[in-house]
């Protein structure tokens, strides 16, 4: 099999410079793919360019440009690799939870067992044996969290994996193993031809009591061991890392991702996707008690891009959703050395959990988005530097950066919404005191609004679908939130300007949702605003997260009216 790596072209690459948030690549036709995915898109891929290899680095075959089909984007969103969650059957398992909403149509998704994990890793390990000598070298994570995970690869992996083994040159296919945690280690230094030293090393790896993950620290040290069978030897490498958090080391990430392009090295990852725009879906208990620092699984992009504000009476459902990505540093590490971020995922209902963590990532009962549909929602995978100047070319996109940054709103407390008159001074003393919640989350609110609204100018210069997206949900829901506490406060003001009851038997005022305030024209416009920017989402991005964020919002009007009993 061909296993001719992906390089990404300069002419594609300042195309993304220039497009950044502002404007989106024309798609390409993309091949539809059939068997084995991995094997294909290496059969399928462009060849690298002369300058990215190193010279005495074997070439790979060449197919002309008419035996082969070109494009310019695997789709790496695709859930290639997830876990069966099936009874009995040992595979990888989390545990679900209760769940506030319903599945929408064609939400659920059905799950691989953790046997197809297996067989499409050693699959594409086959490819790459068929080609030429070949080492692959597997980078495991010893964390507490990531012991199932491991334990699942070790325990389906020994069957296929010793198949490699060629029969007539047992020195063609070697195997090489580095776990990590706090530390790096190499339980298989030297490469072995016995298939049976990785599930071993597997099986003897201690489990790691820092609470740390040096991920891009253990693929530097493992680039410097073994590049040499690469660029003396000739060999195909290929790396394997095994690992269920984004890296505590991720620093490093940026200034790695040259060797392994130049040597022509592919990085594949076996991960979990990060949670929409989170660094965090688990807390520290999972790992280390002791320590109070969040588990890092995200986010999915290089800065945050997304607001925090809660919903409206403290609803938390699909505050935690998958956003379809892998950590930013690891997915942009596996893109750019043509590799591959596969992400661990289990079937799911279609349903979401309340409340903003759980105890296991990634869960059956947290909304998945389409892969298919995620294709071209991917961010930005450039460097920093090249990043701050998409910032700076478009104000919404500065704008969206900064809103994310913003201090959390939550609306966990429900407003006092019925008043019960039996004189003029108690009925102002009530008002009074219900006007404290409105005081208390309005500064929060409005440094949302005011962050995100500085933006508005530059909104119609976006085409990128992501910045889109990101931007109208932002704009909307914060706007929304805002129409709710501003109209709230203004309502509970003129009732106590003094209002008089049209029904003489009335002696209770209740505050109903409604679809718009009619107290004043400003907050009539706010709340037709919030509700364009948020069937704008819904309707040009479906299926996607910003989409459901949209959805969910639209469910509680953002209006009040004032009715008597």
């Amino acid at each position: 099999m061909n296993s001719i790596r992906l390089s990404i072209s300069l002419c594609s690459l300042l195309a993304l410079l220039v497009t950044g948030c502002g404007k989106s690549p024309a798609p390409v036709a993309k091949p539809k793919a059939t068997g084995n995915k991995i094997a294909q898109q290496l059969a399928t891929a462009p060849q690298q360019s002369p300058t990215a290899t190193h010279q005495t680095t074997t070439k790979r075959r060449h197919e002309s440009p008419d035996e082969r089909t070109r494009f310019n984007e695997i789709p790496e969103t695709e859930s290639e690799f997830n876990f069966d969650f099936g009874g009995s059957t040992g595979d990888y398992s989390y545990q679900g939870g209760s769940a506030f909403s319903s599945p929408g149509k064609n939400e659920s998704r059905e799950g691989l067992s953790s046997t197809k994990i297996v067989e499409r890793v050693t699959s594409l390990l086959r490819d790459s044996v068929d080609y030429g000598p070949t080492l692959a070298v597997w980078l495991i994570d010893e964390s507490k969290s990531a012991r199932t995970l491991v334990q699942s690869v070790s325990s389906m992996i020994q069957q296929p994996y010793a198949s490699l083994k060629p029969e007539a040159d047992p020195q063609k296919f070697l195997t090489a193993v580095c776990t990590f945690g706090g530390k790096v280690r190499f339980p298989v230094d030297t490469p072995s031809p016995d298939p049976a030293s990785l599930t071993g090393a597997l099986d003897a790896m201690p489990t790691d009591a820092t609470g740390r993950e040096m991920v891009f620290t253990a693929i530097s040290e493992a680039l410097k061991k073994y590049s040499r069978y690469r660029t003396e030897e000739r060999r195909e490498v290929v790396f394997v890392v095994v690992t269920d958090e984004a890296g505590d080391d991720q620093d490093l990430a940026e200034t790695l991702i040259e060797e392994p392009r130049r040597l022509g090295i592919p990085i594949y990852v076996i991960g979990v996707p990060a949670p929409f725009g989170r660094a965090a879906a688990l807390d520290a208990a999972v790992e280390n008690p002791a320590d109070k620092t969040a588990i890092r699984q995200g986010p999915e992009s290089r800065h945050g891009e997304h607001i925090e504000l809660g919903f409206w009476g403290g609803m938390n459902d699909f505050r935690m959703m998958d956003s379809g990505f892998g950590p930013f540093a690891l997915e942009q590490l596996c893109r750019r050395t043509s590799g591959r971020y596969i992400a661990v995922r289990p079937p799911t209902s279609g349903y979401s959990f309340a409340g903003a963590t759980l105890n296991e990532w990634p869960s059956g009962g947290v909304w998945q988005p389409d892969p298919n549909i995620m294709q071209k929602y991917a961010p930005e995978y450039v460097s920093e530097a090249d990043y701050q100047k998409l910032l700076q070319g478009n104000a919404a996109c500065m704008a969206l950066h900064n809103a994310a940054k913003v201090s959390a709103v939550e609306f966990a407390e429900l407003p006092q919404v019925t008043f019960v008159k039996r004189d003029e001074a108690q009925l102002t003393n009530e008002l009074a005191r219900a006007q404290q919640l409105a005081a208390k989350l309005e500064p929060g609110v409005n440094r949302i609004y005011e962050a995100i609204e500085r933006g508005e100018k530059d909104r119609g210069k976006l085409t990128s679908p992501r910045w889109q997206a990101a931007f109208d949900v932002a704009m909307g829901r914060a706007a929304a939130a805002k129409s709710r506490v501003d109209g709230y406060n203004v309502m509970l003001a003129e009732l106590k300007r003094g209002k008089n009851f049209e029904n003489a038997t009335s002696s209770t005022w209740d505050l109903a949702t409604a679809e718009k305030t009619e107290a004043t024209s400003a907050l009539k416009k706010l709340g037709e605003k919030a509700k364009m920017y948020l069937e704008r989402v819904t309707t040009d991005h479906p299926g996607t997260p910003w989409a459901k964020l949209a959805e969910r919002e639209l469910q509680t009007p953002f209006g009040w009216q004032w009715t008597e009993r």
